[in-house]
């Protein structure tokens, strides 16, 4: 026995009124392959990386409060898929990014921009 749609499901009976409106355009597009095209840079992109953030080791306070321990902060490249102004990533810190610039920083910092869906892949 097929099932009835709810007639308080505005947004299915909506979906199935226009699926039918259109289905013989449906139909044509049938063997069609859609896909999203990469944005093109080529004009804007710049392999100069740009050093950015706190690099090379980095002293942490020991338990004792009077000495530190030297420790290396990963650094990698990457650059972005949108400009990005005033990005505050720590405290105090803000960075702005360009589209098709490559940015060498702390892996922290792409990391958090790579969690906002920002780094360019």
């Amino acid at each position: 026995m097929p099932r009835t749609k709810n007639p308080r499901d505005l947004t299915g009976l909506n979906a199935e009124r226009m699926a039918s409106a259109n289905r013989r355009e449906l139909k044509e597009r049938e063997g069609e392959i859609s896909r999203i095209t990469p944005y093109e840079f080529e004009d804007e992109y710049d392999p100069t990386p740009i050093d950015i953030g706190d690099q090379g080791p980095v002293q942490i306070p020991n338990d004792d409060g009077e000495t530190y321990t030297e420790v290396e902060v990963p650094v990698v490249e990457f650059m972005v898929n949108t400009d990005l102004e005033s990005v505050t990533i720590g405290v105090g810190t803000n960075y702005d990014f360009e589209l098709g610039k490559v940015y060498r920083a702390p892996k922290y910092i792409r990391d958090h921009l790579e969690s906002k869906g920002y780094v360019y892949h």
